[in-house]
């Protein structure tokens, strides 16, 4: 049996295409907001590691002309370097030098770190309730799917009815998936 949500399965094909479509988009659109905050949150600490070792922040201007920067000196950059003579892999032939912009994702940022930078306390509080929200509510939906699964399952199996194990046992079968669970 495939869990799909109940309106889902009433709405029909055309709308059920509809409210997906919507879904994709405004999962791109939370997915992109994220990357860049996440870009916002690693150019702070890149300008903050560049202060702590004496360095200047950088403006916007050298930012975007040193984005790209290539060391026309090193031997994966050359011209006339075979690839079987330097010992550098074949693969990723272009500059091995790590990019200088501010705005490259140089550091892991987890979620709960971004809050805490960018949201006041009861934010910070209140996203981590959401998430831990979320993730028991995906765990108990996976739970009463595998468990309804199982059940049917086992219940095919030995009596080639999916609703017969129920009048068989002297329990109720999902309620010990359930617990198994």
């Amino acid at each position: 049996p495939i869990s799909i949500p109940y309106p889902f399965y009433k709405a029909g094909i055309a709308l059920s295409i509809f409210f997906i479509l919507l879904l994709c988009i405004l999962s791109f659109l939370t997915v992109t907001y994220i990357a860049e905050v996440m870009a916002f949150e690693n150019a702070k600490i890149n300008d903050k590691e560049r202060r702590e070792a004496g360095l200047e922040s950088s403006s916007q201007e050298e930012l975007s002309d040193r984005s790209d920067e290539i060391n026309p000196q090193h031997p994966i950059n050359k011209k006339d370097t075979s690839p079987l003579e330097s010992n550098i892999p074949l693969l990723g032939r272009g500059s091995i030098e790590e990019p200088k912009g501010v705005f490259v994702l140089r550091h892991k940022v987890e979620y709960g770190q971004l809050t805490e930078e960018l949201l006041p306390r009861y934010g910070h509080y209140l996203f981590l309730f959401a998430l831990i929200a979320y993730a028991y509510g995906a765990l108990c939906i996976k739970t009463v799917a595998a468990a309804e699964s199982l059940t049917e399952t086992l219940s095919y199996a030995i009596y080639e009815n999916k609703s017969a194990l129920k009048h068989h046992m002297p329990f109720d079968p999902y309620g010990l998936m359930i617990l198994a669970f």
